[in-house]
């Protein structure tokens, strides 16, 4: 791969003591979207939940003023 895409730069990637390159396969991509998939998943649920305890609070509160007079 480096030889393809980086002929010139080859001896100066053979020098690197700890270097690794990987190229795009099935299972990257796929750990890829799962990633993605469960950051939105997450993000998803804690702003639904956020949401909720608003309007619970909300709806407690009128309830509240409702009963008071």
């Amino acid at each position: 791969m480096i030889d393809k895409k980086y002929p010139m730069y080859r001896h100066q990637f053979e020098m690197l003591p700890n270097f690794g390159y990987y190229e795009l396969n099935a299972m990257i991509l796929t750990s890829v979207i799962m990633i993605i998939g469960g950051c939105i998943q997450s993000t998803l649920t804690v702003s639904l939940l956020a949401f909720q305890m608003l309007v619970l609070r909300f709806v407690s509160n009128l309830e509240e003023i409702k009963f008071s007079f």
